[in-house]
C-alpha cells in the first residue's frame, strides 16, 4: 500500500514542474494516475509473468532504470512504494510517442488492460514542455484510451 506521503510527493513534484512550465495536464487524469498508484489492481497471471520478464531487461542488481529508448520515448522502472513505469515523451509528436509506448508494452506479453489499469505515467521532457508551453496543449499522462 503507497502511503500518503508518496502520493503527495508525487503530486507535489508535479505541481512545481508544472508551475515552471505551464502546460495544462488534465486534471482528472493526473488524478486518476495518482489513484492507480494508492489503489493498485492486482496483475493478472499474464501481466505479472510480462512484469517479471521485463524488469529482467535491468542489469543485474539493478531495482530501477531505463528499459527501453527511442527518438520518440524513453521508458523507465521505479521500483519502491511507487512500482510503476514512467514513459518520458522526447517529440512533439505526443500522440505517436504514445502509440510506440502502447505498442513496445504489448510486444513484451502485457495486456490492454494492465495498460489502463496498472500506474503507467507518461510525462513531457524537460524541453519539450519549455517548447509546448507556447502552445495551449492539454496533455493527459494516461495511456490513449484509457481512462
Amino acid at each position: 500500500m503507497v502511503s500518503r506521503v508518496s502520493i503527495f510527493a508525487a503530486l507535489f513534484i508535479i505541481c512545481m514542474v508544472t508551475a515552471v512550465l505551464p502546460v495544462t495536464y488534465d486534471g482528472k487524469a493526473q488524478d486518476r494516475v495518482l489513484e492507480k498508484i494508492a489503489k493498485r489492481a492486482p496483475l493478472s497471471e499474464k501481466d505479472a509473468t510480462a512484469k517479471a520478464k521485463t524488469l529482467a531487461l535491468l542489469p543485474e542488481g539493478e531495482k530501477s532504470g531505463t528499459l527501453y529508448s527511442s527518438k520518440r520515448i524513453l521508458i523507465s522502472y521505479v521500483s519502491g512504494k511507487t512500482d510503476n513505469f514512467l514513459v518520458e515523451i522526447l517529440t512533439g509528436d505526443i500522440q505517436s510517442a504514445k502509440i510506440e509506448a502502447v505498442k513496445w508494452f504489448l510486444k513484451r506479453g502485457f495486456s490492454r488492460e494492465f495498460l489502463c489499469d496498472y500506474p503507467i505515467e507518461f510525462f513531457l521532457n524537460f524541453d519539450l514542455k519549455s517548447e509546448l508551453s507556447k502552445t495551449k496543449t492539454v496533455f493527459s499522462p494516461l495511456p490513449p484510451n484509457c481512462r
